[in-house]
């Protein structure tokens, strides 16, 4: 069946239903898309998906919004897909620390939920407040717990999606270990909504921790905090964060668990012989949480390029050390945070836009020679303009690209996002 353009908005209401369909009112990205439809259930979704096939037109999922800047930005939008009326599930197996969680319900309602039976997923994403389900796995988005609890990647134990074709379909399941096959859940994490629409997701769970303690210690330069990170990973120590800030440097490592385990591993990451050269205070309650509300603004907070870079960990100090020269170079502010042991650090580069530029370009140079890449998340339009947005991603392109065209022959599942579109 061939759809002509007066066709599109009476073909998109007699699928989706009169109240799901309005024309052109969200923004995505830079785009306006001609449709925004917010399927009121999985079926209605699933029929969305396959007219949009059928007629041609693009389509983008839509959850919080919070990241649709990052990476390659949409070369097309027909279609922006809601999710919004799809975020009133949590199927929560408490016995089994599991999960099942609509796509569209925000991470923040969905742990809401699960705090009643004293669980949580715990990853917390940039913009944790507003990101839903479905775009956390869809960018395997997450932040300074990922020292202990991993990505949404290593979180998710199954998935329902609907195909590029309209058909819903399902992997993993409810267990912690499956091996029914190639993992397709882990695949569609960090595929940005280009292999198809993500309708819910298993995680397993973990207990709410009865109490936290951050011991900050100030480090006088990148070696400094190299030193320090390597001592802590030396030891039988266990913090759920270890964050890198900088510069000027500091060290935030959370200890997440019993009142007393907390107070004693604190007690001992003080004493440890590097740190204790160091300035060093311990935050708890308020003061605590105040740190950590403040940490997740940085680096969103200016208005310049935020970059994610990730390298081999050994190499923490000469990265940081290459942030700080190539800004001081070329008249640049760099502010710094990120896993400190895991080396993954998000980069604000504030400066002139042709600066930035050079930075950026300079910067993924530095990194790919420490077996590592950088990738644009957010930025002016006059530097996203001048660089690629995901760098050489290596030998796995010709793989990725393949996936893509197995899963979306037509291409018309958020074109562009995925870097091998």
């Amino acid at each position: 069946m061939k759809f002509y353009e007066s066709d599109i908005l009476a073909s998109a209401k007699l699928v989706a239903g009169e109240e799901a369909v309005i024309e052109g009112a969200t923004r995505v990205a830079t785009a306006v898309p001609k449709l925004c439809v917010t399927p009121p259930d999985v079926e209605s979704l699933s029929a969305t998906v396959k007219w949009a096939n059928d007629a041609a037109q693009t389509i983008v999922p839509v959850g919080g919004g919070t990241k649709m800047e990052w990476g390659s930005l949409p070369s097309r939008v027909d279609v922006a897909l809601s999710m919004a009326k799809l975020s009133v599930d949590c199927e929560h197996h408490q016995g089994d620390l599991i999960a099942t969680i609509d796509a569209g319900m925000p991470l923040a309602a969905a742990n809401a939920l699960l705090a009643q039976y004293g669980q949580w997923l715990p990853v917390d994403p940039n913009h944790a407040n507003e990101a839903t389900i479905g775009g956390i796995v869809a960018t395997n988005d997450s932040g300074p717990r990922r020292h202990r609890y991993g990505t949404p990647r290593d979180l998710i134990l199954g998935t329902s999606f609907v195909r590029p074709d309209g058909q819903l379909a399902k992997a993993g399941g409810r267990v912690v270990k499956n091996v029914a096959g190639y993992d397709l859940s882990k695949l569609l994490a960090g595929s940005f909504g280009s292999l198809g629409v993500i309708v819910n997701a298993t995680f397993k769970l973990t207990p709410i921790p009865k109490a936290s303690r951050t011991v900050v210690i100030q480090c006088v330069d990148a070696k400094k905090v190299g030193e320090c990170v390597s001592e802590l990973m030396s030891t039988s120590l266990t913090p759920s964060a270890l964050e890198v800030q900088g510069a000027p440097y500091r060290l935030l490592v959370r200890f997440e668990s019993l009142e007393a385990v907390t107070e004693e591993q604190a007690v001992r990451t003080s004493a440890l012989s590097v740190a204790s050269r160091c300035e060093i205070s311990v935050m708890r309650d308020e003061k605590e949480q105040q740190c950590w509300d403040d940490h997740a603004l940085r680096p969103w907070r200016g208005t310049g390029s935020v970059l994610k870079v990730s390298f081999k960990p050994s190499y923490l100090t000469e990265v940081l050390q290459e942030i700080q020269t190539l800004c001081a170079t070329h008249d640049g502010i760099a502010d710094v945070v990120g896993r400190a042991a895991v080396g993954s650090l998000m980069v604000g580069i504030e400066g002139e836009l042709d600066n930035q530029v050079v930075v950026i370009r300079a910067l993924r140079n530095a990194v790919s020679l420490r077996s590592g890449h950088a990738v644009f998340l957010r930025g002016p339009l006059a530097v996203r303009s001048k660089i690629d947005e995901w760098g050489d991603l290596g030998d796995g392109e010709m793989v990725m690209r393949a996936i893509k065209q197995n899963f979306d022959p037509t291409g018309l599942m958020s074109p562009g996002r995925w870097p091998f579109d």
